[in-house]
């Protein structure tokens, strides 16, 4: 990762309808939806202070070692953020 870049500053309000998909060192696996975390109190406002606090539910341990975020939508939707404008 180059110098200067954080890992993990999405903010978790700006993907409601995403899934974060989090593996412990133990080999232990599983997905969280974002939507069921935003109306807790004390939620992380993004997804890197949200895996450094997270803990896994076999080990109980906080030690994730990667995560992804998924769009839990069509692959159409997900896509029309992406068009291209001519110009």
């Amino acid at each position: 990762m180059a110098d200067g870049l954080k890992r993990g500053g999405t903010r978790l309000s700006t993907i409601p309808r995403h899934t974060l998909w989090v593996w412990c060192q133990c080999g232990h696996n599983g997905g969280v939806t974002v939507s069921s975390l935003l109306d807790r109190p004390n939620v992380p406002k993004t997804v890197g202070e949200l895996v450094a606090v997270m803990r896994c539910s076999r080990c109980k341990r906080q030690t994730i070692k990667d995560y992804v975020i998924t769009y839990s939508g069509g692959s159409w939707e997900a896509l029309q953020g992406t068009r291209k404008q001519d110009g």
